[in-house]
């Protein structure tokens, strides 16, 4: 069974400060151009996961487009971060007003155009839900990415635009490199279940980092939400793997690899999230929830077990934005604007998919024990299973 409708957020409107954010002007005068630039390219090869520095023709996993174009080279036609731009695919398929952005700033579904920090080429997608089935794409097609509009949402991408630094600060912790911590709030136990970055995935730097601090702590289960099979034999047959301790969990069971896209409302998600608790109620703990970079997918794999344990909404955006601080230093107190920003459009899109509900004062005082159990039953758990679940995280 899948979530219901009526408890989903089908029209929503949030904030103020989201509606300004997404308003058609930016900070300079949006502007169309008689003969606008364009760019003609072709989609790469396939390769199954992310790390887009190989050849792909589109993720598989999360199913968005990849361009056989790097930002720098795609920007040098007269693109700019902050342009909304038309895309025609060559099978006849039309995206127009896509907001090009170095991040995923749009609400789940929504079309954007990306080049992510770390990332060799641009990607095109529908946020969370993919492109490529939607869109009908072959090996075969190509694209036109042309200029619609100079500027238009460049107020969004100053106010979200993000940086993303592959080496450790002087004044950062190898905890907040690894975007590396234990959940907390509600009835959890303390330094019972930890989250954070890929200790095996090294194309964002920090692998052997979090290895180490997982062996610090005696990790004894790893629910991995991307990777499969494939992606670990791959890793460990790379140079740069030193993550023995993470291995030596995989050998022996102690390691699900759940390959699971973004697309939380998805029965994919469901299931996926359901078999990882499962066997970690099976392995037991101290456990480790991942990702790549312990931000997105594992954002809402621990909201819904914080919420299960019966944190409250603060407790869990506390924990949500501190991502935002380890990896871009948005902070409640230093960056209020940005703050605001990503809890708008992430973190209380989430709350609102799970709680069905827009109104952000009452999920400010809800109580989501109820919706994470219904979510997790949707997935295929008895109620038996999660009360065995919670027996083993909660006080």
């Amino acid at each position: 069974m899948i979530l219901t409708t009526t408890r989903k957020c089908v029209i929503c409107i949030t904030t103020l400060i989201t509606i300004l954010l997404f308003s058609a002007c930016g900070k300079k005068e949006a502007t169309e151009t008689t003969n606008p630039p364009s760019y003609t390219g072709t989609i790469l090869q396939a390769v199954f996961d992310a790390g887009y520095g190989e050849d792909i023709e589109h993720n598989e996993k999360f199913g968005s487009v990849i361009v056989n174009v790097t930002p720098k080279d795609f920007e040098s036609y007269g693109f700019a971060l902050g342009d909304s731009v038309d895309i025609v695919f060559s099978n006849g398929y039309v995206m127009e007003d896509v907001p090009y952005f170095n991040g995923f700033y749009v609400k789940s579904g929504a079309p954007v155009m990306v080049a992510y920090p770390g990332d060799d080429y641009l990607t095109i997608t529908l946020n969370n839900k993919g492109i490529w089935k939607t869109a009908g794409l072959t090996e075969d097609d190509s694209v036109i990415i042309t200029l619609n509009t100079t500027g238009k949402y460049l107020t969004t991408q100053e106010a979200l635009g993000q940086s993303y630094s592959f080496v450790k600060a002087d004044n950062q912790s190898n905890e907040e490199f690894a975007n590396f911590r234990a959940l907390s709030g509600g009835n959890l136990k303390a330094d019972f279940l930890f989250r954070g970055a890929s200790p095996v995935d090294n194309s964002r730097g920090r692998a052997s980092t979090v290895n180490a601090l997982l062996e610090n702590h005696e990790i004894k289960f790893i629910m991995d939400l991307a990777d499969s099979q494939e992606n670990m034999q791959e890793y460990m047959g790379k140079e740069d793997f030193t993550s023995e301790y993470t291995k030596t969990l995989y050998e022996s069971g102690h390691m699900v690899l759940l390959s699971m896209g973004s697309d939380y409302e998805s029965e994919n998600y469901h299931k996926s999230v359901a078999e990882g608790l499962k066997k970690m109620t099976e392995c037991g703990g101290p456990a480790y929830i991942h990702c790549m970079e312990g931000k997105d997918r594992t954002g809402f794999v621990c909201m819904l077990v914080e919420a299960l344990a019966g944190a409250s909404y603060d407790e869990m955006a506390t924990d949500y934005m501190t991502t935002y601080k380890n990896y871009y230093g948005i902070t409640q107190e230093g960056t209020p604007d940005k703050y605001d920003a990503v809890v708008n459009l992430y973190f209380n899109t989430f709350m609102e998919y799970l709680h069905g509900s827009c109104d952000v004062e009452e999920l400010k005082n809800a109580d989501f024990t109820e919706d994470a159990r219904n979510y997790l039953i949707d997935g295929g758990m008895t109620d038996q299973e999660i009360d065995d679940f919670l027996m083993l995280i909660t006080k």
